[in-house]
Parts: C-alpha cells; structure tokens; sequence
C-alpha cells in the first residue's frame, strides 16, 4: 500500500483530493491531512508517508518551505505541489527541491491519474532497487538497513544458488566464464512469462547467481528447474543449481542463504552438473575412500619423492582421478583426498607447503582432464622445492614478463587462468613461481595494485561513486570490491572516501 500525505489549509480541496486518490489507485491510502506546513511537517516524520500533496499557499510556512524542511529532516518522499498560482519560478524553485510534479487548481482527474500511475511505478522502481540492495548486502556481508521492509510474511520467497564450473573456497580468486553470458536473458525471459517479481543477484564470486523468487514452493521449483536447464544448455561449463524454499522474513533469508552455500559445497560433484532441492538434503560423511586413500597411498609417494619418477607420478594420478570420476565424487571428497597426499609429500620432507594450493588446483580445474594436467605439474613443483637452488634466469625472466603483464592489464578483467595460459603454465605452477619470485600469489598482487589504484582515484575525484571507482579499478561488481577494500584498508570505500574528501577540504 502508498501511504500518502495531503497538507491544504482548503478543507474541501483536502476532502475531495483524498476520495478521488484513493477512488482512482486501490494502492493508494491517505493515511492523514494537515491544513498548514508545520502540522504536515511533524505528521510527516512520525508516519513516514511515500507520497505528500502539497498546497504552495499555506498558513505558518508555505509548501516550498515545508517542502525544504522535509528534505533537511532525510525524509524522501515523493512530493507533488498544488497550487492556483502559474508562476514558473514557483514551478523552477520546486525542481531544486526534488518535486516530482506540479498540480494547478482546479485538479483535472485525468492529470491526477496520470501523476499516480507514474509516481507507483517510480516507487515499485525504488522499492525493487532498495530489495536489491538489501539482498546482496546479505550475501556480500555489507551493512543492512531497514530489512522489515523488505518482507511481508503473506509473501513467499524461493532462492535458486547457480554455481558454474567449481566451487570456489579460496578468497580473492578470480573466475571467469568462458562463455556469452546472454545466459541471463534465458532467466529473464522464463521468469518474465510467469510475471513474478524477482531479483538476478551477483554470488560472492563471478561464476556465481542467485535468483530469487516472490513464489510458492511448487512455483519455485518449477521456475528453478526451468531456469536450471536454460542455463545448462545454455553454458558449455557444468552448472550446479540449488533451490530453496520457505522464505517469508530477513532473518529466514540469511539462514536460507547459508543453508544454501552449505548444501552446495557439499553436494556439488566434480566437473558434473546437477539440481538439487536444500531441504531434501541431509549431512553425509565424506567417502570413508578419502581417508583410506591417503593410507593406502602412502608408500608409493615415499617412492616417488625419493626417485622423482615424473612419469609414474601422471601415471598414478590419472588412474585414480578415473575411480573417483567413476563414482561421483563430489569436490569436497575430492579436495580431502588430495590434501591427503599432500600430507603425505609434507611428512617425508619434513617440510611444510600451502594447503590452499590444493583447494585453489581443483578450483580452477573445470574437468578431470584439467585437474590431472593441473595435479602433475602442482606435485612436481611442489617436490622441486626441496632443491634449494636459486630460480634459473630463464625462470626470473619469465615471471618479470607475467609480473609486467598485469602491470598493463590489472584494471581490466583479468583472470589468472588467462594468465597462466598465455605464458604456457599450468594455474598452480603459475602461483607457486610468482609467490616464490615475488614473495606473493598473483591474485595478492592484483588486488594490492587495484586497491592503491581506487584509493587514487577517491582522492583525486570526490565526484566518482563506489561503483564507477570499482569499475576504473578492475571490479565489475561494487559490492565485491567493497569487501576486498575493507579487507585491504580496514575501512569501507564508503568511509576512505568521506576521509579523503574531508582532508581535501581543509
């Protein structure tokens, strides 16, 4: 319901206007009158109205200066003026002050519809944009407000959590789709033709959307099906999609959401895609293999760090990546297999290498193909770093060369698999020579180069907003980039910018 606010010191005008509103919109309700500016400004800050009709020529202060005041007090309403009066500097100065139209007496009804008609599909704009907002600062841990106006507990909402390729569980890696991402037009569409209200939402990393549903359980699942299958004929990656249900308050959406994100990553089989429904779900014990794996596998890499036979190493690899192809393992049991060989190179060099570096090899790797080739040459790499010797200079060059490359490209969409393949490496290889060289991972690097970038750029033009600055930095998303920001700096863009801007005035 439009809550509207109509302030005349004319009582016949203030009856009338009320009963041909809500007479001619269903949607609207006059919650209260008021005949003069001060009265309409106090009633406007206790309820809050959406939309405010307003006589120009009013006892104590006019509707150009009540107009002033609200906007002084934060309160947004839309607001329209009524006037008998055809002065254009009336009409100019209320421009200033954000009006979003102007009434001459005698009201014409067919006017008044058309203002109406205009101003709710402005506010169902705004509301949509605020919704939006709301729900990724949710998924992206930004700062929330005003969340109970976001639901109403008649409504239902459904949520469909789209991963495509693997899940990514380390933090700041960049993932890029290899694909056209009209993807999104096949959502739209499907979800255009059943006229339901929802939101597209970006996931915390680029191979991730969430799409959410004003819709019943049967509805959702329905609708998330659809939109599974489109999207899957659609991309060439495997596409996982989870669907939930049930949601009709904030605090519903953020346990949904993390039940969502749990569901996903332990569910989401390996280079296969799949739908799945959250609360058919139920917790299951990794493979009891993943375990067994690490023990049985124990004495052969003894061996193979002894003797570095390179070829038995591929040989041994691609075998058993078939068996766990063979069986659907999901990427969790798969990581947990693989940290176990880790464990075991760890143990009989008494040496100590990156975990995450197993995580990140299998998040990269879109197929068993790929994580094969991405495994042998990890492994490799890995037992190389028993040698100490210095890094040869075909090496050093090698890595200035990738190092200077994303000096030139870092602020565009840049992805360290691109990286990789274009100077002939493998993602992990890639990571452990760059950190080895440069004391740091690529993706590290990246960031710190875009960060001091976007701190460039609020100091020197307080004009640019979070997202146009992200952007010029290399983040297509604004939420993304705010939270690497914070994690970087200790502080939001938000908060960098009004420092900046402060010292710039002094």
């Amino acid at each position: 319901m439009i809550k509207v606010l109509i302030a005349d010191d004319e009582p016949l005008l203030l009856r009338s206007l009320k009963k041909s509103i809500e007479m001619m919109d269903g949607e609207y309700s006059v919650i209260d009158t008021a005949s003069d500016g001060k009265s309409a400004l106090k009633k406007a800050e206790v309820l809050n109205p959406d939309v405010i009709f307003t006589d120009i020529r009013m006892p104590i202060f006019d509707g150009l200066e009540f107009v002033g005041k609200l906007r002084e007090k934060g309160i947004s309403a839309k607001i329209v003026l009524i006037s008998g009066y055809k002065e254009f500097e009336y009409a100019k100065k209320a421009i200033t002050l954000g009006v979003e139209d102007y009434l001459v007496k005698p009201i014409n009804p067919l006017v008044l519809q058309k203002i109406l008609q205009k101003m709710k599909a402005e506010l169902q704009e705004d509301i949509h944009e605020k919704q939006e907002a709301y729900l990724q600062a949710v998924i992206h841990g930004g700062k929330i407000e005003m969340e109970d106006c976001f639901f109403d507990e008649k409504t239902e909402i459904c949520v469909l959590y789209l991963c495509f390729g693997t899940y990514i569980s380390y933090r700041n890696i960049q993932f890029k789709i290899n694909d056209d991402s009209s993807y999104n037009k096949e959502i739209i569409q499907i979800l255009d033709a059943q006229n339901k209200k929802y939101w597209i939402l970006d996931g915390k990393y680029d191979n991730e959307r969430i799409v959410v549903i004003e819709a019943d359980k049967i509805t959702g699942d329905h609708l998330g099906r659809e939109i599974y299958q489109a999207v899957q004929d659609k991309l060439v990656v495997n596409v996982t999609g989870v669907y939930n249900s049930g949601i009709r308050t904030a605090e519903q959406f953020r346990e949904k959401m993390l039940e969502t994100g749990i569901v996903l990553r332990k569910k989401l089989i390996f280079s296969e895609g799949r739908y799945i429904e959250a609360q058919k779900y139920s917790e299951e014990r990794l493979k009891k293999k993943a375990s067994e794996g690490r023990i049985s596998d124990y004495g052969y890499f003894e061996r193979m760090i002894k003797d570095k036979k390179y070829q038995d190493i591929g040989f041994f690899i691609k075998k058993r990546l078939r068996e766990c192809q063979e069986e659907h393992w999901t990427q969790e049991e798969l990581t947990e297999l693989l940290r176990g060989w880790l464990f075991t190179v760890e143990q009989q060099l008494r040496k100590h290498f990156e975990s995450s570096m197993i995580d990140l090899t299998v998040t990269v790797s879109q197929d068993y193909d790929e994580l094969e080739k991405n495994l042998v040459n990890f492994f490799e790499s890995v037992i190389d770093e028993q040698d100490e010797n210095p890094l040869s200079q075909v090496s050093v060059h090698t890595m200035e060369s990738v190092k200077e490359y994303i000096d030139y490209h870092y602020t565009e969409k840049l992805s360290i698999m691109e990286i990789a393949d274009k100077f002939n490496f493998s993602y992990s290889y890639l990571c452990t020579s760059f950190k080895r060289y440069f004391g740091e991972s690529p993706n590290d690097y990246i960031i710190k180069k875009r960060i001091y970038k976007a701190k460039l750029l609020f100091d020197s033009d307080p004009v640019l907003s979070i997202k146009e600055t992200a952007a010029m930095a290399g983040y297509d998303n604004p939420y993304y980039f705010s939270r690497i920001f914070k994690n970087v700096t200790g502080i939001s863009p938000s908060q960098y910018k009004k420092r900046s801007n402060e010292k710039n005035e002094i």
